[in-house]
């Protein structure tokens, strides 16, 4: 699909949703040209952070709805997350 969207919209910023992360990460980064990527929390590493960072992608995590797992993610180096519970956030 990301494919099909980016010869019909160029333009458009391209952000993959990833619940397991293929054989072939870092090829499908750079094939879509994406601004970021989407990853199941459980699957952030240390080096699919870097891997990210080096096709220029942010990160962001999906599902956060725990401060502390969202403080650790933030830390180590995701650009933010997704959660069911906004306002736990809010300071």
């Amino acid at each position: 699909e990301l494919d099909k969207f980016q010869k019909l919209m160029p333009q458009v910023r391209r952000a993959p949703i990833y619940e397991y992360l293929p054989n072939d990460f870092r090829t499908e980064l750079q094939r879509f040209d994406c601004w970021s990527v989407h990853i199941q929390k459980y699957l952030i590493t240390d080096r699919v952070i870097e891997i990210s960072r080096i096709q220029g992608c942010r990160v962001f995590a999906w599902t956060v709805n725990n401060v502390e797992e969202a403080e650790n993610l933030v830390a180590q180096g995701v650009a933010g997350f997704f959660t069911d519970y906004p306002e736990r956030f809010i300071t």
